[in-house]
């Protein structure tokens, strides 16, 4: 089902100075692939041949950016950066009562340092001059980033096998 969106501005997220955001490009897929296998190291498990992993998981990872762009074709899509270094990755879609974190992964050496926090941070306060709410879907077996989003004020809306569905809502 397409998402009616509209684009979310990136220069309204106010992030700490040694953190930016930055256009995908073409050159990206092997770093988008890396970020992709970091969030599912299960998939390292997998034995076969180190050629055919690289392309499972390189397939895999095409698949999801593809379901992304026909879910969401005008959400922001951007490469995370610390000190001009890429860490990691976050799609946001807009519509006119929402923000939707399609997705956001970081890097695990860059996990648990306060990042993702100050992201979140950064959205809410966007979604709040805005008026909107924020929602996102997280992986059930990813617990810390739920604790993380439950300690910041999203709630669960709805659940899944796999994915609680979960929304922020501004405290005027």
């Amino acid at each position: 089902m397409l998402q009616t969106c509209h684009s979310l501005d990136p220069n309204k997220l106010k992030l700490p100075k040694q953190l930016g955001l930055r256009e995908i490009s073409k050159d990206d897929q092997p770093f988008l692939d890396a970020l992709f296998l970091s969030a599912r190291p299960h998939l390292q498990l997998i034995n076969l041949p180190e050629p055919l992993l690289t392309a499972l998981i390189s397939q895999q990872c095409m698949l999801q950016q593809n379901h992304y762009q026909s879910e969401w074709p005008n959400a922001e899509k951007r490469i995370i950066t610390q000190a001009r270094t890429d860490i990691g990755k976050i799609f946001v879609a807009a519509n006119n009562t929402s923000l939707h974190i399609i997705d956001l992964i970081l890097l695990s050496a860059y996990r648990n340092k306060g990042i993702g926090r100050s992201l979140l941070n950064s959205l809410q306060q966007v979604a709040k001059q805005e008026n909107l709410s924020l929602k996102l879907s997280v992986d059930k077996q990813n617990g810390l980033a739920k604790k993380l989003y439950l300690s910041m004020g999203f709630q669960v809306t709805s659940q899944t096998e796999t994915h609680d569905s979960m929304i922020w809502v501004s405290r005027h």
